[in-house]
């Protein structure tokens, strides 16, 4: 079977794609907490699915209703029973100044938000749609295919760490979505995940300066960084 994805090693042009859509998830995670921090809540949710040009801030989570601002808006989540609070969702009401203060963070946060994918890094537009047939999918960043049953192949199993986007794992029925371009670092270097067109095989973008890689390097990378990060205990030793 033809691979998924091609891999490349990260430099030059691309390596300066990786770092700004770093700094930009790191800007909006750090805006976003002092948010969290400002408000006394445990979470709050933003995107830019209703507006592709605007980044919208939704509820904030809290735990404790004492911990909500006065005044504010407030939506309790009942357990399955209603015997008791699973979660508080609050937001101001709609201008006041905590709804003000909001707005313009969001603001901030909207540069940033762009800039958080490496598509909108390259320039470039949006990856293919993926489609995949009912059964279980693999979240590997390192992967030669993303469903489950057909990567048994020596050669093709799927790495250990984990992807940036994939969150759905099983379905029972046919699923279609969107399919980006994904990076991670591995023992010191960053690396691109870029789909391959079914057809062809080959990568629907080439990154600029970035050094291909083969599917068996990648393998052997991911297990490199699988244990730098999470290496194994030493024996006991005692001296006699």
């Amino acid at each position: 079977m033809t691979a998924e994805y091609s891999y490349y090693r990260a430099e030059g042009l691309s390596l300066a794609a990786v770092e700004t859509v770093n700094e930009a998830r790191a800007e909006l995670k750090t805006l976003r907490q002092s948010l969290v921090q400002r408000f006394n809540a445990t979470d709050v949710w933003g995107s830019m699915r209703g507006d592709p040009e605007k980044y919208t801030l939704g509820e904030f989570l809290y735990h404790d209703e004492a911990k909500v601002p006065q005044g504010w808006e407030v939506r309790k989540q009942m357990n399955y029973d209603e015997t008791r609070v699973d979660a508080i969702f609050a937001q101001p009401p709609a201008g006041s100044p905590d709804h003000f203060n909001i707005a313009a963070v969001a603001g901030l946060m909207t540069r940033a938000a762009k800039m958080q994918r490496l598509e909108s890094a390259f320039g470039i537009g949006e990856m293919p749609m993926r489609s995949l047939p009912a059964g279980r999918y693999s979240g590997s960043f390192v992967r030669y295919s993303s469903l489950e049953e057909t990567r048994q192949p020596e050669g093709q199993e799927a790495g250990v760490l984990r992807d940036y986007y994939t969150f759905m794992f099983a379905s029972n029925s046919a699923v279609r979505g969107s399919d980006p371009i994904d990076h991670l670092k591995l023992d010191g270097n960053w690396y691109l995940r870029i789909p391959n067109d079914r057809e062809t095989g080959a990568p629907v973008f080439v990154p600029p300066d970035a050094v291909p890689m083969e599917y068996a390097e990648m393998l052997k990378l991911d297990r490199i960084e699988n244990m730098n990060r999470f290496p194994r205990p030493r024996g006991m030793t005692s001296t006699p």
